[in-house]
């Protein structure tokens, strides 16, 4: 029951997100900028026509995570469905693998300050 409130509560923030994102005018990528010099992007570059991106920071050992991996391709199908929404670019980082251990995108999710899983940041031009 817990992980299904979980989920639930993330799929309307990301719901939400989306929305706030969708009605705001500001445009810069500032939040992509490593977190300290030689580091990882928290995200990767976004393409010329992204205005926003979505990145899902997930271990892979973590049950609520592997609960919310559908819903949160289940948004991207349906946000890129609509052709009157903005262009978003989806991305998940593997923090940690399937033993807990630094996935293959720890760098960018220490970055990023993920510590707790799944977290979802909604990063936009500014």
């Amino acid at each position: 029951l817990l992980a299904q409130v979980c989920l639930s509560r993330a799929a309307m923030v990301l719901d939400a997100s989306l929305a706030v994102a969708a009605s705001h005018g500001q445009t810069s990528f500032a939040d992509f900028a490593p977190a300290q010099p030689g580091g990882e992007a928290a995200a990767a570059a976004p393409h010329a026509n992204v205005e926003y991106q979505v990145v899902d920071y997930y271990a892979e050992a973590c049950p609520h995570c592997v609960k919310f991996a559908p819903q949160f391709a289940k948004a991207q199908v349906q946000w890129n469905s609509d052709p009157a929404n903005d262009p978003v670019q989806w991305l998940t980082k593997q923090c940690k693998d399937s033993t807990w251990r630094d996935g293959r995108d720890a760098g960018a999710c220490q970055d990023a300050k993920i510590e707790a899983y799944p977290t979802v940041k909604l990063f936009f031009r500014h």
